[in-house]
């Protein structure tokens, strides 16, 4: 592969592996290591499941009163935002 080649990694049915923690531990070094290298990894699955720590994150920016969404709304924001690394 060249330098200035992309790489798509596509993960079918990716729900029925992330409760593995060796799985996620892979993932979360390839997409790090992947910032530098053009490596994008897209996960599929019919099944989705908001991680905690988005919500952490989401709670620990919004300090402020009224930047947090209502619960209604919350939801939204989360799926929103579902792909976002916190870096």
């Amino acid at each position: 592969m060249a330098a200035d080649e992309t790489t798509i990694l596509v993960v079918k049915n990716l729900h029925r592996f992330v409760a593995s923690t060796e799985v996620m531990q892979a993932l979360q070094t390839q997409l790090l290591s992947g910032r530098h290298d053009r490596r994008i990894i897209i996960g599929l699955s019919p099944v989705v499941s908001i991680p905690s720590e988005l919500e952490e994150i989401a709670r620990e920016v919004a300090t402020e009163d009224g930047e947090l969404p209502s619960e209604d709304e919350f939801g939204i924001v989360l799926d929103a935002a579902a792909g976002l690394t916190r870096l």
